[in-house]
């Protein structure tokens, strides 16, 4: 009985956890990735505002009469205003810093992620590892693990939909609540078009996942002495899955058009530097074009291919998916730091729009710009690195639970429904984990976890395209 429980899963769980209460305690990757590699633009001091000589108006009348003679200087000189043509300055910078972080917003959530990420980066590696060394062990073993996969993909969702929040608890942010909604609801109508007609369009077996799923669960009520007259429409799954990837799809777009923004400048600000670089920030932009694999028509060419193109390296194809996505992934990944200091260099770029604008700023207007710039460094960070790894926790889930192995030619079989006797069902301890897997079987998280997958490459692709667009003519 204990040789059942304590499997090679159930112990690399827990070292994992153990590691990760460790971490918390001694070590910050999320320190490590944001401090000692970016620059940021600090506000110019009040004084030398006012030391533009000849250039600075002095406060209005009423301005004067409405300071009482409690007030400090620096609320006068706050108000001081300075005309836009007149910001001939050029902004200090400095290293950012770990103490420079800790007041951030939702740096602790950052710093929280990060480590959760190493956490089940480090668990996938090392079932990967296992199952290439031990296969038929790795086979009968629970897969317990799975569980990282699901606390990272909920962290990430839940600090997107924190952020996405912002914009519809604040009063002078309907111009965002109109995109997310726009988006999301353009999100549902493209995907219930995907579902009804993805016997045509889509090689992902979401058809098959739910007739395996209505065939497991009417098995387990008839054996339950229970006996279903109606016939099961797809309807209801397609709906919920329509309302999910609206959702999924209103937290991206601002993520996506975050990153479309600082693919522009990024580019703008390696070309007279490193040229091959803008190379690789094209690349990371179009790599989630990996989709398209999921497209039946290209599926099904390259599976009639594969004798020669695939089965050459001993990968079956829908693990070349996986492979291929991952892959994107840490394209995006590799040009986190010139797209990330491309956004703390937006604060020298607005000075010098100012400059070519008409009209006064306060010196407390100039200041508290250029300040919260790098206030949103850690909601920028979330922004870039959350996508990516919810997209990257898909693809543990995706090959996890539908039993993929990069090694060998398994693959899902989507006639097959497991079936569990119903005097095992009964006599069985964990009888409740045993419904589970009869009806949650591999046919169905195959075709599930796929169609999650797609999508999400889909949002990757075409968000950041659409946005990149935007930029170009608003640099125009």
């Amino acid at each position: 009985m204990v040789q059942g429980i304590v499997t090679f899963q159930m112990v690399l769980t827990l070292i994992a956890a153990t590691v990760l209460q460790k971490i918390v305690a001694r070590w910050s990757f999320g320190k490590y990735i944001l401090s000692g590699k970016y620059y940021r633009f600090l506000p110019p001091s009040e004084e030398e505002l006012r030391r533009l000589s000849g250039k600075i108006s002095s406060p209005s009348k009423s301005q004067r009469r409405k300071t009482s003679h409690g007030d400090s200087r620096q609320h006068c000189d706050s108000n001081i205003r300075i005309s836009k043509h007149d910001l001939d300055l050029r902004l200090r910078f400095s290293r950012v810093q770990h103490l420079d972080l800790l007041n951030l917003p939702f740096y602790s959530e950052f710093d929280w992620l990060l480590n959760v990420t190493f956490v089940t980066v480090s668990v996938f590696c090392i079932s990967s590892l296992y199952e290439l060394l031990f296969p038929v062990k790795a086979a009968s073993d629970c897969k317990i693990s799975i569980i990282w996969y699901f606390i990272l993909a909920t962290l990430c969702l839940s600090n997107m939909t924190r952020i996405t929040a912002v914009y519809f608890k604040q009063n002078n942010s309907s111009g965002e609540r109109s995109v997310c909604i726009c988006i999301g609801a353009l999100s549902f109508l493209i995907t219930m078009i995907l579902l009804v007609f993805n016997p045509i369009l889509l090689d992902v077996g979401i058809d098959e996942s739910f007739r395996n799923f209505s065939l497991a669960s009417e098995k387990l009520f008839s054996d339950q002495g229970i006996t279903l007259q109606t016939s099961r429409s797809p309807a209801l799954l397609y709906c919920t899955l329509s309302a999910f990837f609206a959702y999924l799809s209103a937290l991206l777009s601002f993520p996506s058009f975050r990153f479309a923004r600082m693919y522009v400048d990024a580019s703008r600000m390696v070309h007279s530097v490193r040229q091959n670089f803008r190379a690789l920030l094209g690349l990371a932009v179009i790599s989630p074009i990996c989709c398209l694999l999921w497209l039946k028509p290209l599926a099904d060419a390259l599976r009639k291919a594969s004798p020669v193109t695939i089965s050459f390296f001993e990968i079956n194809f829908d693990c070349l998916r996986i492979i291929l996505t991952i892959i994107a992934i840490l394209t995006r990944v590799a040009v986190a730091k010139p797209c990330l200091q491309a956004y703390l260099n937006l604060a020298d770029r607005r000075k010098d729009l100012w400059r070519q604008e008409v009209g006064k700023l306060t010196v407390g207007e100039i200041r508290h710009t250029i300040s919260s710039i790098y206030s949103y460094f850690a909601v920028v960070a979330i922004q870039f690195y959350a996508p990516l790894l919810f997209q990257f926790s898909v693809c543990c889930l995706l090959k996890e639970l539908g039993n993929y192995s990069c090694f060998t030619t398994s693959y899902c079989n989507i006639s097959a429904v497991p079936y569990i006797k119903k005097s095992t069902l009964f006599e069985n301890k964990f009888w409740h984990l045993s419904h589970m897997s009869n009806i949650f079987n591999e046919t169905v998280n195959c075709g599930l976890w796929n169609f999650v997958l797609f999508i999400t490459c889909l949002n990757q692709l075409a968000l950041p395209l659409i946005a990149i667009l935007g930029a170009n003519f608003a640099y125009e």
